[in-house]
């Protein structure tokens, strides 16, 4: 068994064959949608990623995303890797407040962390996994709103819209729970950003959606990453340009994307 940090995108790819052969329906990570987290993954300056396993197969990962907060998946069978990652972690971090993400029915990575000395705290922010069966929606439950694939065309276009919907000063956060963002803060998503995206093994050009406004700008995008070994695709991410909110394009997007991986035989 070895342990090495992450090198290139042929790691990231195992991280995502590992999420794949892991997978189940209370699983927190999604092969598709660790290629798009890839671009925050591999950057390097903001991130340290831990593999164990063998470079055919990985048992278990870790990325800290500085200065510290800590996501890992770990294979079942090899349950005392926790402690192990959770303890590289807290050697690792920088910050004087550490958080990690454990996904309900982890125990694995509750139980470690908690002999840490980490607590579980009331009213921290959480994520809730919302699904459905990949299905095409009934007439009546769709939004009007002209959709497309992306063309090469588009490229500049979407990369501007995507810097919009995703502008942290413009977000439509709850005002009870404002996020610890600088009122100046930028989008760092760069057309660089989004070759990457594009060149990732499982993105599909047919469901990277953009909404399109009656004068023809972009207004709001979507992508589903379908996953061929488990039949289950994620939309990750999806988003409005804030001209363009509370009109129903995100929704109808996403049912557009559902309708698609429905034709590309995903099951959910």
């Amino acid at each position: 068994m070895h342990t090495w940090e992450l090198s290139g995108d042929d790691d990231l790819r195992l991280i995502q064959e590992c999420a794949a052969r892991l997978w189940s329906p209370s699983s927190w990570w999604h092969p598709g949608g660790l290629a798009w987290e890839g671009e925050s993954i591999t950057h390097r300056e903001t991130s340290q990623v831990l593999l164990i396993g063998s470079p055919g197969a990985l048992i278990a990962w870790a990325w800290l995303e500085l200065p510290g907060h800590l996501n890992a998946q770990i294979d079942p069978a090899h349950a005392s890797l926790a402690s192990r990652i959770v303890t590289w972690f807290v050697d690792n971090a920088t910050a004087d407040l550490l958080t990690a993400s454990v996904p309900d029915g982890n125990d694995t990575l509750r139980v470690a962390v908690q002999a840490e000395g980490f607590a579980e705290v009331d009213g921290a922010p959480y994520f809730l996994d919302m699904r459905q069966r990949a299905r095409r929606p009934p007439v009546q439950r769709r939004v009007a709103t002209a959709s497309a694939r992306v063309t090469p065309a588009d490229f500049a276009a979407r990369v501007r819209l995507h810097q919009a919907a995703w502008e942290p000063g413009r977000l439509p956060f709850h005002p009870d729970h404002p996020p610890d963002i600088a009122n100046d803060a930028e989008n760092p998503f760069s057309e660089d950003s989004y070759r990457r995206v594009q060149a990732a093994p499982t993105y599909r050009p047919e469901l990277d959606l953009v909404a399109v406004a009656p004068d023809g700008s972009l207004a709001a995008s979507c992508i589903a990453w379908l996953d061929d070994r488990i039949r289950v695709a994620e939309i990750e991410p999806v988003g409005t340009d804030p001209d363009h909110r509370r009109r129903g394009l995100a929704g109808a997007l996403c049912l557009a994307a559902i309708d698609k991986v429905s034709e590309l035989g995903g099951t959910e």
